[in-house]
């Protein structure tokens, strides 16, 4: 992935703010404008993205060091 050799925690953030643009993305083209859900769902779908993301990446490191 794009990741390469970043530390896990760096790349989760580097996913989340890319999550939330897409997000905000795809809101603008669904209904219109994004004022309305900015400020709350998009970070919330950032921290998920971005943790989960996290976690798989931290799996990955582990395994590879095994």
């Amino acid at each position: 992935m794009f990741a390469g050799r970043q530390h896990p925690a760096r790349a989760a953030l580097v996913w989340a703010v890319v999550w939330m643009v897409l997000m905000a993305a795809v809101d603008r083209l669904l209904h219109g404008s994004w004022r309305e859900d900015i400020l709350i769902l998009l970070p919330i779908s950032a921290a998920i993205g971005g943790v989960g993301f996290y976690l798989l990446l931290k799996r990955r490191v582990s395994a590879a060091a095994r």
